[in-house]
């Protein structure tokens, strides 16, 4: 099995913070979503918790919904995604789609649903811009199609961890997408930022 690899100090620390002051600015459009780790499709009644996993996304590149990178916004993610390619694909104009996250603090530092991004095989990227906790979990159960069909699950019950990750700045995870994961809000900061990006195999 394919081990999650974990890397500090990805980008250089110049581009790594123009890309944080970018992101922390008022330049981005950010979209509200009502469940960050949901997919908007499955999400239907709010429940209890529920009120605890919003937050906003920003998507930068996704094909499949005409969104690409030709705008002011989405380019400035370019060369880290291209680093991203060359580190750890080997494989140019692999990236199949890219979207900022941002969820908000709670008191109890809420879990959010364990999902999977994309219904293809790929690979994931996630590259934080918080010092904070939030851990991203990434478990050992995949969406195999067999057993396991759905995109967002209702809870990690029957689910066991692969690796947690804390986020801190400029810290990257590269994992197999298929494999469901999820993240919790922060306690310790206002917001949880990262940079999520799925490539095909």
């Amino acid at each position: 099995m394919f081990q999650p690899i974990i890397q500090e100090n990805f980008l250089s620390d110049y581009y790594f913070q123009y890309l944080h002051d970018w992101v922390h600015s008022y330049a981005i459009s950010w979209k509200f979503n009502k469940n960050v780790s949901k997919h908007l499709a499955t999400i239907g009644e709010l429940k209890e918790n529920d009120i605890y996993k919003i937050g906003c996304s920003k998507g930068l590149y996704d094909p499949q919904r005409e969104l690409g990178f030709n705008g002011s916004e989405s380019e400035m993610v370019i060369p880290a995604i291209l680093q991203m390619e060359e580190t750890f694909m080997k494989k140019p104009r692999s990236c199949c789609r890219a979207r900022l996250d941002m969820t908000f603090a709670t008191s109890n530092g809420v879990k959010h649903n364990p999902h999977t991004d994309h219904p293809m095989p790929h690979w994931t990227a996630i590259l934080y811009f918080s010092d904070t906790d939030g851990d991203t979990v990434i478990y050992n159960e995949r969406r195999d199609g067999i057993t396991r069909h759905a995109a967002s699950l209702d809870s990690d019950e029957g689910l066991t961890e692969l690796v947690r990750v804390t986020p801190q700045k400029n810290k990257i995870v590269f994992f197999e997408g298929m494999h469901y994961h999820t993240g919790h809000s922060p306690t310790k900061t206002s917001n949880r930022i990262l940079l999520n990006v799925n490539f095909t195999s």
